[in-house]
């Protein structure tokens, strides 16, 4: 289960990444 929980926090993060708007001005 922490292997699942691990991925779903890395997949949200590089979701979450384009629609940073510090990210979006670099």
């Amino acid at each position: 289960m922490r292997e699942i929980r691990f991925g779903l926090y890395i997949s949200l993060a590089l979701l979450s990444i384009p629609f940073h708007p510090l990210h979006a001005g670099a």
